[in-house]
């Protein structure tokens, strides 16, 4: 039978393992051809940060949006509110679930 801390230990590993999905899609004013893209979806850490999947998502979309994105003037939002890029996904996962 497993104790307490052990049981302890195995949930902050899952936890630390823990991913969350994530979907990235291109504003409407942003799409510079006919065909709209499909939003970038992906798995990420829940200890990540926004940062460091954003040079993937600028690659999804390039063939799409206007030359003059770079990676300096994006701007990420959720629900109509700014999306901080300075807290890991996990809290803002969790922001924006209840």
């Amino acid at each position: 039978m497993e104790s307490h801390k052990d049981l302890g230990s195995e949930i902050q590993q899952e936890l630390w393992k823990g991913e969350i999905p994530i979907s990235i899609s291109l504003a409407q004013v942003d799409i510079a051809t006919v065909t709209a893209p499909m939003p970038y979806l992906l798995k990420a850490p829940r200890n990540g940060y926004l940062m460091t999947l954003l040079n993937e998502a600028i690659e999804h979309f390039k063939e799409f949006a206007p030359p003059s994105v770079e990676i300096d003037n994006i701007w990420l939002e959720a629900n109509g509110e700014p999306v901080r890029w300075d807290i890991p996904l996990g809290v803002i996962f969790d922001i924006l679930a209840d």
